[in-house]
């Protein structure tokens, strides 16, 4: 029986979802929405191991780019340590950006198979879910999800799927505050990710700097004309500050994160002044499930 199946989300869930679901009955009515304006591409890399791999590589595996890093450097008090980076590693952006347009290419052919049958995948972005009603009392409607939307708009769905991360904002409406925080224990890392410029003769070895107090710099370009960065911290003296940016402006978030490495040392200067200009930032806290 044909569905309308709401999916909240754009990242790599939120598409993989899509297409499954799509494949599985080309007759379901798929809408995903993404609250940012565009996919994200930010973020920390994607492992695609061999059962991963084998199961998706007729989507992802044959499009994504070669990555070109050559291995990892340990940087610390110590010597350099060079070490080796997973051959399974992709970008989080390549992965996104593949899925993404794999599905489209996927509702292309079966809408064009199907003729003008029902069915069907769109994408709406800089839009989210405001309000989840379930119609538990209606014999009519029994079980279908009452959705109200950030621009005003009410549809009403079969299936809601939440693909919108951790920090889950349909998890919450649709099972409260109490029981979404209780679902995940904070691990008391804080992480940003983001891109700054590329600079001259950087090549194609990642470095982790490991900081004093609980902190890491990690850069790598995976064969980019940018270097990606990564800052992770469990400083407990900046535990407070970084906790009450969370939902705070971009900007406040920024500012959050050079305090917190301001004295580090090592590229601290040029990553920080990077972050300030970037477009790209995303931040994570750290979370266990259950």
């Amino acid at each position: 029986m044909p569905l309308n199946i709401l999916i909240v989300g754009a990242s790599v869930a939120g598409p993989t979802a899509a297409m499954l679901l799509q494949g599985s009955d080309p007759s379901h009515n798929i809408i995903v929405v993404e609250r940012h304006p565009h996919f994200r591409a930010a973020g920390q890399q994607v492992d695609l191991r061999t059962k991963v791999s084998m199961f998706c590589g007729r989507w992802v595996s044959s499009t994504l780019s070669s990555r070109t890093e050559t291995g990892l450097e340990v940087l610390d008090a110590g010597p350099p340590r060079p070490t080796s980076t997973t051959e399974d590693e992709s970008m989080r952006g390549d992965v996104v950006k593949v899925l993404y347009e794999t599905s489209l290419k996927q509702d292309a052919i079966l809408r064009r198979d199907a003729g003008k049958g029902e069915g069907g995948l769109t994408y709406e972005f800089g839009k989210t879910v405001t309000k989840l009603t379930q119609n538990d009392n209606d014999e009519n409607n029994k079980n279908s999800i009452d959705v109200t939307f950030s621009d005003g708009r009410k549809k009403r769905h079969d299936l809601v799927i939440a693909a919108d991360g951790q920090g889950s904002r349909t998890r919450r409406l649709a099972f409260g505050q109490e029981t979404s925080d209780a679902a995940f224990k904070s691990l008391g890392v804080h992480a940003t990710y983001y891109s700054i410029p590329r600079a001259e003769g950087e090549g194609e070895m990642a470095r982790a700097y490991s900081a004093p107090e609980s902190r890491m710099v990690i850069t790598r370009t995976s064969g980019r004309p940018v270097t990606q960065v990564l800052l992770f911290t469990m400083k407990d003296t900046v535990e407070k500050l970084l906790a009450k940016s969370h939902k705070q402006p971009i900007k406040k978030q920024k500012e959050a994160f050079s305090e917190a490495f301001k004295d580090v040392g090592w590229q601290t200067d040029r990553v920080l002044a990077g972050m300030q200009t970037c477009d790209d930032f995303m931040r994570r806290r750290w979370r266990r499930l259950g």
